[in-house]
């Protein structure tokens, strides 16, 4: 998403992804449940902490932070054939960085 920041860039990671993809996991994702982003120079582990279903045309989940998170969205309700007129959102807390230290 625009203004999205990378792992390890100490921001908000924002990830929107179709609901028919590897997305469609999210709807099994518990508190707590743990969600792995490889890159390249490592995984970097986050913790779903909250979920929240909010309007399609909702954009208060864009918003910066001055620490390390990952936001994902996708469209809601899970069933929904076509344009989907809501989103699912799952919220995280960085657990792992493969950069600390380095």
């Amino acid at each position: 998403m625009a203004g999205s920041m990378l792992p390890g860039q100490g921001g908000h990671v924002l990830l929107s992804g179709h609901l028919d993809t590897v997305f469609r996991k999210l709807e099994g994702l518990k508190v707590g449940d743990e969600i792995t982003f490889s890159t390249p120079y490592g995984d970097f582990i986050y913790e779903a902490t909250e979920f929240k279903i909010v309007e399609a045309n909702d954009e208060t989940v864009a918003v910066p932070t001055d620490y390390e998170t990952l936001t994902l969205t996708t469209c809601y309700p899970f069933n929904f054939i076509g344009d989907a007129p809501q989103r699912y959102i799952v919220y995280t807390k960085l657990k792992t960085n493969p950069l600390d230290g380095v």
